[in-house]
């Protein structure tokens, strides 16, 4: 019977669990901070939305950034929409990151304000706004 003496299975039991841990794809310092920044943004920093696909909405803040949104129900003002407004579900705060849900506040000119719930989906790159139609692009 062969054994292992016990620092050589606890080295051959990290070796192997950091063999399976996930790795980073970053090439260098940069890429792999931006690959662990949250991508986020303030309710209160919209500057500018447009309605996308059904369900689907473009909004961009002050500095520039847009976000893709998709609404998680159904909100029938936001075709004639000419305000919008986000409250987080987690931070009272008034920040939303990539993967938190909101509740989005609705009007438009003569209706009353539609709620309905929305998911932020993911921040743009430079190319993929400039690749948005003009009637998506905020």
């Amino acid at each position: 019977m062969r054994t292992v003496s016990i620092p050589m299975a606890m080295a051959l039991t990290l070796t192997s669990l950091t063999a399976c841990a996930p790795g980073s794809q970053a090439s260098g310092p940069t890429e792999a901070r931006a690959a662990t920044e949250r991508q986020c943004f303030w309710a209160s920093s919209l500057r500018n939305f447009r309605q996308g696909d059904y369900g689907q909405l473009y909004i961009r803040d002050r500095s520039n950034q847009v976000f893709e949104v998709t609404t998680l129900d159904r909100c029938q003002e936001l075709d004639r929409a000419n305000a919008i407004a986000f409250q987080s579900d987690f931070s009272s705060a008034g920040r939303l990151c990539v993967g938190d849900t909101a509740r989005i506040t609705v009007r438009s000119l003569g209706g009353d304000p539609d709620a309905c719930r929305a998911r932020i989906e993911r921040r743009l790159t430079a190319e993929e706004v400039t690749a948005l139609p003009d009637r998506y692009r905020p």
